[in-house]
């Protein structure tokens, strides 16, 4: 029986080595514990007794922050199914809408998160993580003029995770775009390359991390702030404040994932 690198030999045409997909875990750290969110609630929004009451009104006002950017800026907002393949969904709007560096559609789903939960104890609330709860996350799909096709996924509901996704093969397909390098891609990857020593070095030099840790940034602003330019290399999210209030600190954690 033929092995596969025999069943291969003669039949490739092109073989390089690139980052697949990279995703950023992004939170408050402060928020994560339960008196970190309790000193959030009296102290930055100016609640003397925090409750359920209080996370619940963050969370509709960021439902409708988001329900206005899309009828604002008329962006479809998807209905997620049970068992529903989002790329599928995603790949679909991309080829329908063709929107280049903007939002393509916003994606809502319920999904399990440690969200916090609050209970009366002797006449005040205590919160806690212990328990994973069904709350809606948003999907924000996304075409950036660097990066390609990526989304950002919010937890709605405290502490507010967030999770971006990048793909480094499609970050590669557009510099080669941008040095005007002709290619004929896969759906995750290439077939062929005019310059195929480039396109190592391009994902290369993704893949090194010296620019890792800029591709992107937390700064308050409303949901609107993902339609502005951004600077070339640098992915800014600026709408991920759904706590409201100043700007806060928030550690980004990678992990690597290939095919």
């Amino acid at each position: 029986m033929a092995t596969i690198p025999e069943l291969l030999d003669g039949h490739i045409t092109l073989e390089v080595e690139c980052l697949d997909r990279l995703y950023l875990n992004g939170y408050v750290g402060k928020l994560a514990t339960p008196g970190g969110l309790v000193t959030f609630m009296r102290e930055q929004l100016g609640k003397p007794i925090p409750s359920p009451v209080v996370l619940g009104q963050i969370t509709e006002r960021f439902r409708e922050a988001v329900k206005s950017l899309a009828q604002r800026r008329q962006i479809p907002v998807h209905e997620f199914k049970h068992k529903e393949k989002k790329d599928d969904i995603a790949n679909q709007y991309r080829r329908e809408r063709g929107i280049r560096d903007g939002i393509v559609f916003i994606g809502v789903a319920q999904e399990r998160a440690q969200a916090f939960q609050g209970k009366k104890v002797n006449g005040r609330f205590e919160f806690d993580r212990d328990k994973t709860v069904y709350v809606n996350h948003y999907y924000f799909y996304i075409d950036d003029a660097d990066f390609g096709p990526l989304f950002l996924k919010v937890c709605s509901y405290a502490p507010w995770g967030i999770k971006l996704c990048l793909n480094g093969h499609e970050w590669a397909k557009r510099q080669l775009e941008r040095e005007k390098i002709g290619y004929q891609a896969l759906d995750n990857g290439f077939l062929a390359c005019a310059d195929a020593a480039r396109l190592q070095q391009i994902c290369d030099s993704f893949g090194a991390g010296a620019d890792r840790q800029d591709v992107a940034q937390m700064a308050p602003a409303s949901p609107a702030a993902l339609t502005h330019r951004r600077p070339r290399g640098r992915l800014r999210l600026g709408s991920v404040d759904v706590a409201g209030g100043s700007q806060s600190n928030a550690d980004l954690r990678s992990a690597f994932t290939r095919p």
